[in-house]
Formats: C-alpha cells, structure tokens, sequence
C-alpha cells in the first residue's frame, strides 16, 4: 500500500507545519469543551490529532494504513497521551458507536474515498445530535495534484456547491467552506498552487 511505504518518511517539515494549522482551522470553528469525544477518519500519523489531544477529552483514530497507525501508536507512547485510542476501520462503525462522537473530522481522506454517500451514511450514525462534521480537502483540480502517484484512483479535489449537495441528500445541515490553506507541490515536470477547504457540517 503505498500509505504503508511512506509512513516513516510522512512527518516531513511541511507537513508537520501543515497539521499545525489545520488543527488550529479546527478549533477555531467549533466551541471546544472539555467533554468532547472525536473520531479523526484517517489519521496518518496522527499529525492533528496530536495537536488537539490536550483540548480534547477523548479521541478515537481510524487508518487503512497499518504503518501509519504504527507511528502513532509509538508518539501515543513517547507523549503518553493516553486519550487518544486506535480503533478498527469497521469496528468505529458498529452499533455500540451510534450517536458516541461529538466531533469527527478528516483530512484529506475523502477524495480518496469511492463511496462518499456511504460513508456520509455512517458517520451520521455515530454522530450525536449536534454533532459536527469537519471535512477538510481539495479544492477541485485538474488532476494535477496526484498526477504523479500511479495508484490513485480517487478525486480531483472537490467543487464545494457538488460537496454540499451530497451532504444535503445524507441529512447535514448548516454547511460552510472557507480556504484555510494554500500551498505548493513540486510534480516531476512542474511547480503547482493547490487550495484547501474545510466544511464544516451538523446534524
């Protein structure tokens, strides 16, 4: 899996820099309390969740990529942030978790996602009532951004007003976008400009 072959090489400078950021896009747009219990869908490294661990009073992670997970599991360790909890990709999804979280975010998972009604479907499940649904990713692109990377098979980036539609039909309410970030990457035959939304979405 190509997540799995990059894990020990993935908090590179900008990235790190980049969580930093996006983790603060993320309590700047909810009212953090104490209380709240969060689940980040794909986690990587645990590059924002490890910024928002001593805010926060629990918080659950999910990953496809066990490397990555192994990563986390070993900052988990070295900090002892014993509020953070590694969970099964499935297991999140599960009856004992209707209505658990006050908080779930991602970031840039979805365009990696084939079914995002689906997925939509399952999170509205395990978010409480009032719950919010942070999304950050993307901005649609022309395909520039992974042109590079054989294996993808996921989107271009997201147009918003597309976006808001799918979480509309999936019972979200309450939508808004906002850039919180914009950056460069280095292809092999060019330098692009890429943009971040984050949407935050309730139930």
């Amino acid at each position: 899996m190509y997540f799995n072959e990059l894990a020990r090489k993935w908090d590179t400078d900008i990235r790190i820099e980049r969580g930093k950021l996006l983790a603060k896009s993320i309590y700047k747009n909810i009212e953090l309390k104490k209380d709240i219990t969060a689940l980040e869908i794909g986690c990587g490294t645990g590059l924002i969740t490890m910024e928002l661990r001593e805010i926060l009073k629990e918080i659950y992670c999910t990953d496809i990529s066990k490397e990555m997970l192994k990563v986390l599991k070993e900052k988990i360790e070295k900090y002892k942030a014993d509020n953070i909890h590694l969970i099964n990709n499935e297991a999140v999804y599960k009856e004992e978790f209707y209505k658990y979280f006050d908080l779930i975010y991602s970031s840039m998972v979805f365009h990696h996602i084939e079914d995002i009604e689906k997925e939509l479907c399952k999170i509205y499940k395990i978010l409480k009532r009032n719950g919010i649904l942070i999304i950050i990713d993307l901005d649609e692109d022309d395909g520039s951004f992974h042109k590079d990377e054989e294996e993808f098979r996921g989107y271009n980036g997201f147009n918003r007003e597309t976006l808001k539609i799918i979480l509309e039909k999936q019972r979200f309410k309450k939508i808004k976008f906002e850039t919180v970030f914009r950056g460069e990457k280095k292809t092999k035959d060019k330098l692009i400009q890429y943009s971040l939304f984050l949407c935050i979405a309730k139930i």
